[in-house]
């Protein structure tokens, strides 16, 4: 009898709480959640929902493997439970893909229900003290030290909603913008929040479809030797040609497409068409010099990633050593096991490997170590101030050469003026890309406009 009744408690604590933390789970948090809007709307209770997310939790799990990721999240969930009162309800609440606006979640988000609150500065309290118990000292995971930031999005009740799926709904709109914005910080719903929610599902319906009728257009912007301006080759840039808006740039389509995961299936299609024209141009003797296409951290996550890379190649028969993928600096950022094999494959398959947006974060050369790139591309917002401010024009000069020093070639981006182009002369830089040679256009005009009739001769920029 005693074993009988102990395998139903036992029974009985799995169904209501989680194994991993031993916080209550999504089960019994919802069970909470019903009774408080319930309670709520029968004595005019007021309260709130955070829904806290990990940020860059799957790198962590990915670099260090699921158990030590399971005793991290334990040993959260401990110093969570520590911050609030025990009238309120702390829990994990593992994947939500039945609630669209947080079908996007793994499984680092916890989730806490605030009962009673006078006000909203309750929950903003409340909020600041989860993030700073976070951040106020590391972790330990195995033998290093991990320090932890989180996100966290606010929904108050009965204002944001009276029922459970509404208020879910509300504090996950508020989590995505609070991770979109700025990491590590709290965000409240509020209706323009959920506007632009439903602007950016909008979007990644229409994407969707976009993907399957084709809609997607390749441009190109041409790269310069610094010394000679002669043409080096050119970016494949991705523009949307949408039936009703017309042409749109990425900065209207890539975010979404990051968040959505569409970017995977978005940028295969891409890298085809690139490498389609790349062979057609060389073909008839017009294109010599690499072509290069921008790889998101999705699609270097992606297990196929290498195999579709691969298979493109052979598709299309283009030549894998005038292939240059373009690497997001935010890639050495969270730089895995995982993350520097797959860079591996892709150096073994002969391409070209370069990083882009170099000094748009908080990348050093020191992140370089051990990694096959080939080619750095410093960043647009390091460029802009070289004529006038000599510290700017002292760090460019400083990256090319060391840059140099370990064997890398430097393509300086966002190149605008003729003062630019002379101090990139001046500093070494191998080739000069921007505006102040030319502009994205789309195939047709870059053939017309770039590439030389006979094939013999390279035009140089104007």
């Amino acid at each position: 009898l005693r074993n009988t009744l102990s395998a139903k408690a036992y029974r009985d604590r799995l169904a209501y709480f989680d194994r991993v933390t031993g916080l209550p789970n999504r089960r019994m948090f919802i069970d909470r959640l019903d009774w408080a809007c319930r309670h709520a709307k029968r004595f005019g209770d007021r309260g709130a929902v955070l829904l806290l997310d990990l940020d860059r939790f799957r790198q962590i799990n990915e670099a260090f493997g699921p158990n030590a990721g399971d005793t991290l999240l334990h040993e959260v969930g401990e110093r969570l439970a520590a911050c609030v009162r025990e009238t309120d309800a702390m829990a994990r609440l593992g994947r939500m893909g039945s609630i669209p606006s947080l079908s996007h979640l793994g499984g680092d988000e916890f989730s806490l229900l605030l009962t009673q609150i006078d006000c909203d500065e309750n929950a903003v309290a409340v909020s600041t003290r989860l993030l700073d118990c976070l951040r106020s000292k590391p972790f330990k995971v195995g033998n290093s030290e991990i320090s932890l930031s989180a996100s966290i999005g606010v929904s108050v009740f009965p204002e944001n909603g009276k029922d459970v799926d509404s208020l879910l709904k509300n504090a996950g709109v508020a989590l995505r913008h609070a991770k979109e914005e700025r990491r590590g910080q709290f965000a409240f719903f509020s209706r323009e929040l959920n506007a632009r929610a439903l602007q950016r599902l909008n979007i990644e319906n229409e994407l969707r479809r976009a993907i399957e009728n084709n809609e997607f257009r390749l441009h190109l912007q041409p790269k310069f030797h610094t010394s000679g301006r002669a043409f080096a080759g050119a970016e494949a840039l991705a523009r949307w040609q949408h039936p009703d808006r017309g042409l749109l740039g990425p900065m209207d389509f890539i975010p979404v497409a990051e968040s959505s995961g569409l970017i995977v299936s978005f940028g295969e299609k891409i890298l085809t068409s690139a490498c389609t024209q790349f062979v057609e141009w060389t073909s008839r003797g017009l294109y010599q010099g690499r072509i290069s296409v921008n790889v998101s951290a999705l699609q270097i996550r992606d297990p196929g990633f290498v195999d579709s890379v691969a298979r493109i190649l052979a598709q299309t028969r283009m030549p894998p050593g005038s292939l240059c993928l373009e690497v997001t600096e935010s890639v050495i950022l969270q730089r895995t096991s995982e993350t520097s094999k797959v860079l591996q494959q892709l150096h073994e398959l002969g391409l070209w490997l370069s990083i882009d947006d170099f000094g748009a974060g908080f990348t050093s050369l020191g992140h370089l170590k051990g990694l096959p790139f080939d080619e750095l591309k410093i960043d647009k917002s390091l460029i802009d101030s070289i004529e006038k401010e000599p510290r700017s024009r002292a760090i460019v000069s400083a990256v090319i050469a060391l840059a140099h020093h370990l064997g890398h070639r430097v393509v300086a981006e966002g190149v605008e003026t003729a003062g630019q182009h002379a101090i990139l002369l001046e500093s070494g830089s191998d080739e000069c890309q921007g505006y102040f040679f030319g502009k994205p256009v789309a195939a047709p005009e870059f053939e017309a406009r770039w590439l030389p009739a006979n094939g013999l001769e390279k035009k140089s920029a104007a």
